[in-house]
């Protein structure tokens, strides 16, 4: 299954390759992995390109969410996920291909990244001033429509500015 995927393949990836090393990752984290995943995969591929996934993050009360990874995880409340899952019965479980190899890289990258911080401390990543999600709230004047997706040139934005924050702390090291 290319690309792109669904949440759930990316979170399945998360859970079977990360989920030993925490005893099980938290739902809240899952979302923000796979936001993560989806705003790097904006960057490096161009917004124009491909999405990595079947659908974008919504504007939620606790930052980005896929509501359909949502509606598959809500039943684990705040116990963690430990073992990859479908999205029902009838359904095989999703996972990112084996071949994939460059988004088996962004899963690791991002957990190399942001893996080690807690859904909470995440979610308050993605409420700061001026991420795509405050961006839409403020837009809306905090009374955000059910089911409204954030534009991936804000999340575009956001991912080039970390990069090219990035690159000028390279710079400025090797100077």
């Amino acid at each position: 299954m290319p690309v792109p995927y669904t949440p759930l393949a990316i979170a399945n990836t998360f859970i079977q390759k990360f989920s030993h090393e925490s005893d099980g990752i938290e739902h809240m984290k899952l979302q923000k992995l796979v936001y993560c995943s989806y705003g790097w995969w904006l960057v490096g591929k161009n917004q124009d390109q491909q999405p990595l996934c079947l659908e974008g993050p919504q504007v939620w009360a606790y930052g980005p969410v896929f509501q359909s990874l949502y509606h598959i995880f809500k039943v684990f409340g705040h116990q963690k996920i430990k073992a990859p899952k479908s999205g029902s019965p009838f359904e095989e479980i999703s996972v990112v291909d084996q071949d994939d190899r460059l988004i088996e890289s962004l899963i690791d990258w991002i957990w190399t990244r942001y893996g080690h911080l807690s859904g909470l401390a995440l979610s308050e990543m993605t409420h700061k001033p001026g991420t795509p999600w405050q961006r839409v709230v403020q837009e809306y004047n905090y009374r955000v429509p059910d089911g409204l997706v954030i534009p991936d040139r804000y999340i575009f934005d956001e991912f080039q500015g970390l990069l090219d924050s990035y690159r000028s702390r390279e710079t400025a090291a090797t100077s």
